[in-house]
């Protein structure tokens, strides 16, 4: 009889259980879509510029696209200057908003060439919106010591996918805190859920955005900065462009 009201309880609170996990799961789909009121987001931001790294292709120009739509001056951050031309012609012929375009390389870590070519020239604008957006990933899964072009390959995944949110935070967030308005968005992805085997530095440097986006809401948890994290799957955008898989690897021990 113990046994029985045992079991009987166990089953109860796996089956409440279960019940509240689905129920926050379709809060978390319904909510947003359907019941939440959109934020004014001029008035969020406090400031008419928004910055987006890795804007010319996929989620980035997204970004610029919409935000523009939504009447702000837009920061166009990559690394070619042609097609960062190309996209700033769209946005003014679309909206006609001002847009300005920085030519980065973000594989380009030197803090000095950071503050010389990029930051010297966004901390003169009031900026309002921050899309940390730009990334790189692996040509194709595998495991480490194996990756493409190697160590350099590695390398530049790390610099790329890290260093460009953690240094603009930190350079544009003063002037947020100041005006105490401000949006910080960090596309990170859902490799940084759990750990990603053949997308291993990937996987590892998407955690990490996850992590600081989390630490930075607590940090100016007393403000009223946005800070928000992004974790989109597959997208059909240029770098989840994928030639080769090695499946032969998933077969060794």
């Amino acid at each position: 009889m113990v046994c029985q009201c045992l079991l009987a309880s166990l089953g109860w609170g796996l089956l409440l259980y279960v019940l509240y996990r689905l129920a926050t799961v379709l809060y978390n789909i319904i909510y947003p879509f359907f019941l939440a009121t959109p934020i004014n987001l001029r008035k969020a931001a406090g400031a008419k510029w928004a910055v987006v790294t890795g804007s010319t292709d996929g989620i980035g120009k997204a970004y610029a696209l919409e935000l523009a739509q939504n009447g702000f001056a837009i920061v166009l951050v990559s690394r070619t200057q042609s097609k960062l031309d190309d996209v700033k012609e769209e946005i003014e012929k679309l909206y006609g908003v001002e847009v300005k375009t920085i030519a980065f390389d973000f594989t380009n870590g030197n803090v000095d060439d950071y503050e010389k070519i990029l930051l010297s020239e966004l901390k003169q604008l009031d900026v309002g919106v921050l899309v940390n957006n730009v990334g790189m990933s692996f040509s194709y899964p595998d495991v480490i010591h194996q990756v493409e072009d190697g160590l350099e390959r590695l390398a530049n995944i790390d610099v790329v996918n890290t260093l460009p949110a953690t240094l603009l935070s930190a350079a544009l967030l003063p002037q947020m805190v100041e005006r105490n308005r401000g949006i910080i968005v960090n596309i990170s992805s859902a490799a940084a859920y759990s750990p990603v085997g053949m997308l291993s530095v990937y996987s590892a440097s998407k955690k990490y955005i996850t992590w600081l986006s989390s630490i930075l809401q607590k940090e100016y948890a007393d403000t009223k900065i946005i800070i928000q994290t992004v974790c989109p799957m597959l997208v059909a955008t240029k770098m989840s462009k994928v030639t080769y898989f090695n499946f032969g690897k998933l077969r060794q021990p």
